[in-house]
């Protein structure tokens, strides 16, 4: 070796290692975990769906999923053989209403070293105080003019907001005192609503379509709910074999009346054979059913399981209007008539 080339290896090995340094990293899926200013889905009705970007990736349906899906807030993305490659990736997160319009947002980084999940706390895209205050009434009850929610048996109202079928819930009694409940974040504008008001089990007394105007500071908006329920009177005569005569209940021994409805889609109100009411009551009020014209329908048995029935060729009819409740008398005189 000559001496030029010597001292050219001895200059190389005391050269300092430098340069890029190649880091492997695992392919892997990623799942995003969303929420809203630390809200969830459920509690953020107005988002739709949420609309995921990754900076050079081609994504299912362009990244558009709904906001919850099977209890979940979030989307995990890729699979087993459709991993993505191990690496660092930007992205943007949006929460989008049912018009497509962004109320929500948050962009970031990620690295992909094997599987990862990401939690993303989206920021409202809107002015910083963007929601209302709500309040609301019912209608008059007998002699009660302003009834509150106990007069009226209502424990939850719920807000729909612009369409969505996922509601707001709220204690009824926070609605009737100053300044009332405040909804989510929503964007400035005026938004569709239905309010409902409802009772322990869930089922509706009260509602109202109107708007909701959101302004940059908080307004109060107060809904006059209306009845959304009415009333019927069914009434019935016991009958012999063939509807010869009349008779008693204790007579034929009937216990028990069941009574149905059919709406004009064919549809019955009550499962199986029907409400039961005792025979010697010979007829019942009906203060909740849903506004509608309806075929009646009545079936009992008696001694020796004899069967007595309304007409089914002909059967009476009931007519149902929203906040109109019956007394007795206003019933059809329904025949229960021993048929076999």
């Amino acid at each position: 070796m000559n001496l030029r080339a010597a001292m050219t290896l001895a200059l190389v090995a005391m050269l300092p290692l430098s340069g890029c340094v190649i880091v492997s990293r695992s392919p892997g899926t990623i799942t995003f975990l969303w929420s809203f200013e630390g809200a969830s889905c459920f509690q953020m009705a107005q988002v739709a769906n949420v609309q995921v970007e990754i900076a050079g990736q081609v994504l299912e349906n362009g990244g558009l999923y709904p906001c919850s899906q099977n209890g979940t807030d979030g989307i995990l993305l890729g699979s087993f053989d459709t991993r993505f490659r191990g690496g660092i990736y930007s992205y943007t997160v949006r929460g989008l209403d049912n018009q497509g319009r962004t109320l929500y947002q948050s962009s970031g980084s990620l690295t992909v070293d094997g599987n990862v999940t990401v939690n993303v706390n989206l920021r409202s895209t809107g002015p910083a105080d963007t929601f209302a205050y709500l309040l609301w009434t019912f209608p008059p009850k007998g002699a009660i003019q302003t009834p509150t929610c106990a007069d009226v048996g209502v424990t939850t109202v719920r807000l729909y907001i612009d369409g969505s079928n996922v509601p707001v819930d709220y204690p009824c009694a926070q609605g009737q005192s100053q300044p009332g409940p405040r909804t989510p974040n929503l964007s400035v504008g005026d938004h569709t609503v239905y309010v409902s008001a409802v009772d322990s089990v869930g089922y509706e007394y009260y509602g109202l379509s109107s708007t909701l105007p959101i302004r940059s500071s908080p307004v109060s908006s107060q809904y006059d709910l209306n009845w959304t329920v009415g009333g019927a009177a069914v009434r019935w005569t016991v009958m012999t074999f063939g509807g010869a005569t009349s008779t008693t209940c204790g007579a034929e021994g009937i216990t028990s009346v069941f009574v149905n409805f059919r709406d004009s889609q064919g549809n019955l109100l009550y499962p199986n054979s029907g409400d039961e009411q005792p025979c010697t009551f010979m007829g019942q009020l009906y203060d909740a059913l849903p506004p509608g014209n309806y075929q009646v329908f009545l079936v009992a048995r008696g001694t020796g399981n004899s069967l007595y029935e309304s007409s089914r060729t002909n059967p009476p009819t009931v007519s149902v209007t929203a906040g109109v409740f019956r007394n007795i008398n206003d019933g059809p005189n329904i025949s229960l008539t021993r048929v076999q």
